[in-house]
């Protein structure tokens, strides 16, 4: 009679989480998998491609070739490339080509499984209503398993979302800069005058941290979570303006080296000087591209018992094959910090004229 009872619960439950859902294959074939994203910013764009195979699991797709239209135009026509040595089952498309935001886009992949296509609107820009840095603030994070302390750096950057409809966001940001020397060595008998030398840098990624940041929150964790591809949606803050408060730690400014030496007891060096600004990226990205790197974000981070585990639902915008191709509009905000000099006596932190 327990059987019995445990059975009649068991297809209950079953049919009560039944949902019917259209898939590109009968599970027989081979599919061509495409991910990746192609931003508005940007003019070089790269895809990842691999292949579903049922009697050989992941395997490389060998030649693709990709075609990109912009409004009907075809714009870049590339073949794949093999990935790294890591991944033999990778193979990279990198296309060539600008967009702008309201655009209509059609991706067009030929390979030996098959033709697949992916067809998406460019959102219209992102509205940042201003950004600017704070203090300096201390926050304690776990970290695998470690509790850590550091210092982080402080910035808070606007969003203006547009009424009406369902908006998503990511946010990135990346350190450029450069070291200058403005005051070289006179005496040739020591080393070289490197007076207007310049060494630059920049497109270095910065890791945020969102601890202070509820829109960015995992919402299936209670405790502080990172929420690893800071995407957000507009759910708190709908046809409003909202102020995101970032965080991240590391070192501002690339520490130049100096030139020195000694006349009688006076050290003389040269003077550099060093120039940073951290570049704030905020995208407009599809609603379902928000969903799917939550379900990736979910897998990788939600609960791990199987009896609390909610399965994870990958949508997908490749017609004839699987994954997901990101097409974003995104502007970018420089946030500059004080210049920081450097001579023999204010070496390693500089000094702020």
């Amino acid at each position: 009679m327990k059987k019995i009872l445990f059975a009649i619960s068991l297809l209950i439950c079953l049919g009560a989480c039944t949902e019917v859902m259209d898939l590109p294959s009968d599970g027989f074939g081979d599919l061509l998998i495409v991910n990746g994203s192609l931003c508005s910013a940007d003019s070089l764009h790269t895809l990842s491609l691999h292949v579903s195979s049922r009697e050989k699991g992941i395997i490389s797709p060998g030649e693709v070739r990709g075609k990109l239209y912009v409004n009907g135009t075809l714009l870049s026509d590339t073949l794949s490339y093999k990935g790294t040595k890591e991944d033999t089952t990778l193979c990279l498309l990198t296309f060539k080509a600008q967009f702008a935001p309201e655009d209509e886009l059609k991706l067009v992949f030929e390979s030996s499984v098959g033709t697949c296509e992916v067809n998406e609107s460019v959102p219209p820009l992102p509205v940042v209503a201003g950004a600017s840095t704070g203090e300096d603030i201390v926050l304690s994070y776990s970290d695998y398993g470690n509790q850590e302390t550091r210092s982080f750096h402080r910035f808070y950057l606007g969003v203006a979302d547009a009424a009406g409809v369902d908006n998503a966001y990511r946010v990135s940001a990346y350190l450029d800069g450069e070291t200058e020397c403005v005051e070289g060595i006179k005496d040739p008998r020591y080393y070289s005058d490197q007076t207007g030398v310049k060494k630059s840098y920049d497109d270095e990624p910065v890791k945020l941290y969102n601890l202070l940041e509820p829109v960015l929150k995992l919402p299936w964790m209670s405790s502080e979570s990172v929420n690893d591809f800071n995407i957000f949606s507009d759910e708190s803050f709908a046809g409003g303006e909202y102020t995101l408060t970032l965080c991240w730690f590391g070192s501002l400014y690339h520490t130049p080296s100096l030139a020195g030496y000694y006349e009688g007891d006076t050290h003389k060096s040269e003077v550099w000087v060093s120039r940073a600004g951290v570049n704030v990226r905020l995208e407009s990205i599809p609603v379902g591209y928000y969903r799917y790197l939550m379900a990736a974000e979910y897998d990788v981070t939600g609960a791990y018992l199987p009896l609390v585990y909610e399965p994870s639902f990958f949508p997908s915008n490749v017609e004839g094959g699987l994954g997901y191709v990101n097409v974003s509009s995104a502007l970018e905000y420089r946030i500059p910090y004080p210049d920081r000099y450097y001579d023999s006596d204010h070496y390693f932190e500089g000094y702020v004229k």
